[in-house]
């Protein structure tokens, strides 16, 4: 069964890592960046785990400490809880965003699942490291491509991370002379689609400016988007917009041959 790849936004939201080992610093580098509100729950804690919390990690069990300074741009931890876990700690929150399970005893791992979909119910996510049975999602192999404003995730649903990693690393390489070009086209049509959306802003627009702009996209291509004139080319989707528009009825989604000179396009419309 295929899963749902989605781009899931974590900035402040409340994540529990149970565990700080090995497999837990795998996860830091996807977590941190994410502006999200990290607790980690953990007897002990991996070198590069105790970098991701500026304050003093506290030596006694049960011990906890808080990132005072935590924000969502310090790519820190915000809470350190030193403890084996208990169903306790699931309080320390009154929900969790998602769970991270990340310890290699594989019958506590189970226990802590179970405990997590009783105290919150079976919609909470949670993912258990080394056991895809217990997982509700998984994190895949990521990349970030044009200077962070591309990412790429590749997933096998759990069943070989190894060989996902492999086949994101022939992306990445194949896409890496093209950094520059990949940022200035990304940059532009996010800024596109942002004035389109000034001009066409009612609801009932919605299928005519999602066409407009894939056709547009679909034209230029991989290769030319960088060159697109976002001034001319928002001047064109006013006049279409205005000519397809009526009082009576939303504008219809349009196709390519509805452009003025649609054979041109790219060369009409890209800046100089």
């Amino acid at each position: 069964m295929q899963s749902l790849q989605l781009a899931h936004r974590l900035e402040n939201k409340n994540v529990l890592l149970v565990g700080a080992g090995e497999v837990a610093v795998t996860r830091m580098p996807k977590l941190l960046p994410t502006g999200c509100k990290l607790t980690i729950v953990s007897p002990s804690f991996h070198r590069k785990i105790r970098e991701s919390f500026p304050g003093d990690i506290p030596g006694e069990q049960g011990g906890i400490a808080v990132n005072a300074d935590w924000d969502s741009h310090s790519q820190q931890t915000f809470r350190i809880v030193n403890d084996t876990y208990r169903p306790e700690h699931l309080s320390l929150e009154p929900h969790w965003h998602i769970v991270l399970v990340c310890i290699s005893d594989h019958s506590a791992s189970r226990a802590i699942h179970a405990q997590v979909q009783e105290h919150f119910g079976p919609q909470q996510l949670i993912n258990v490291a080394d056991v895809p049975p217990l997982c509700n999602f998984y994190f895949g192999a990521n990349c970030t491509l044009a200077h962070d404003r591309l990412q790429v995730l590749v997933s096998s649903n759990g069943l070989s991370p190894r060989f996902a990693a492999l086949v994101r690393d022939e992306i990445a390489q194949a896409l890496a002379e093209k950094e520059e070009l990949l940022e200035q086209a990304i940059e532009k049509l996010g800024d596109l689609r942002a004035r389109i959306r000034t001009i066409a802003c009612n609801s009932d627009d919605v299928a005519f400016r999602m066409s407009w702009i894939k056709v547009v996209t679909d034209a230029f291509g991989l290769q030319q988007c960088h060159r697109l004139d976002v001034d001319r080319l928002a001047h064109l989707f006013a006049q279409m917009y205005a000519e397809h528009s009526t009082a009576t009825a939303a504008p219809p989604a349009v196709k390519l041959a509805d452009f003025p000179q649609s054979d041109d396009l790219v060369a009409l419309y890209s800046a100089e």
